[in-house]
Order: C-alpha cells, then structure tokens, then sequence
C-alpha cells in the first residue's frame, strides 16, 4: 500500500471511531434532554397544583368572607327591621292611647270642636315638654275637669 491509501485508511479509521463517537454523544444528549424534560413536566405539574390549591384556598376565603358580611347584613336589617316594627308599634299604641283619652275627656266635658283642638294641642304640648306623656297629660285635663 502506497502512502496515500494508508492516509486514507486512516482517514476513514477516524472518521468512523468520530462518527461513532458523534452517535453516542447525540445519543446522551438525548437522554439528558428527555430526563430534563420529564423533570420540568413534573415541576410544571406541582407548580400547576401549586397554584391550583393556593386559588382554591383564596376562593374558599372569599367565600368564607362574602358568606360572613352577608351574615352581617342580613343580622342588621333583621334588627333594623326589629327596632322600626317595635318603634312604629310603640308609636301607634301611644297615638291610640291619646285618642282614647281625649275621645273620654270630651265625653266628659262636653267639649266643643275647638275646645277639643286647643286642648289636643295643649295635651300634646305638655307630653313634649314634662317628663309625661301626652295621654297622661290628657288624663290629668280630665282629673282637672271632673273636680
């Protein structure tokens, strides 16, 4: 053999022990990207649960929050609803009273119309005025006309 087939003998020795070793290197590498790929798939999934459960959590707290105003709300126009039914029943048995009382002190006293409307006036005066209400004042107007 001459010279040059020995060259290229050679030539071909290395290119196929650099061919073979290309392979293997292409072949780990790879490996090494299929294992760095299944890991970013397991972290991307803990990621994704991750981030799943802190939304579940922070949706659970709004609910909890909303739940809890809305209780909150409810209670108070509950009360408010309460204290308006107990001020305007107050209010209506008090003006009933009134009314009893000056439809008796007229029934006693004869009074007139007018009469009636001065002392409706005087008995409400009084009732804002004293520590009495106006029908106590109307029934003290009676006490005073019957003597």
């Amino acid at each position: 053999m001459s010279g040059k087939d020995n060259k290229y003998e050679l030539e071909v020795k290395i290119s196929g022990k650099l061919d073979e070793s290309l392979k293997t290197a292409v072949r780990d590498a790879e490996k090494d990207i299929n294992k760095l790929e299944r890991k970013m798939e397991v972290s991307v999934k803990k990621a994704e649960e991750s981030v799943g459960e802190k939304r579940e959590k922070a949706i659970k707290s709004l609910v909890q929050a909303s739940d809890k105003f809305c209780g909150t709300i409810a209670k108070g126009g509950a009360l408010a609803a309460e204290k308006t039914t107990e001020f305007l029943k107050d209010s209506i048995t008090a003006g009933m009273g009134f009314e009893s009382q000056m439809s008796s002190f007229q029934a006693v006293t004869k009074s007139s119309s007018s009469e009636m409307e001065r002392l409706y006036s005087l008995a409400r005066k009084m009732g804002e005025t004293t520590g009495f209400s106006a029908e106590e004042a109307g029934q003290e107007l009676e006490r005073m006309a019957m003597a």
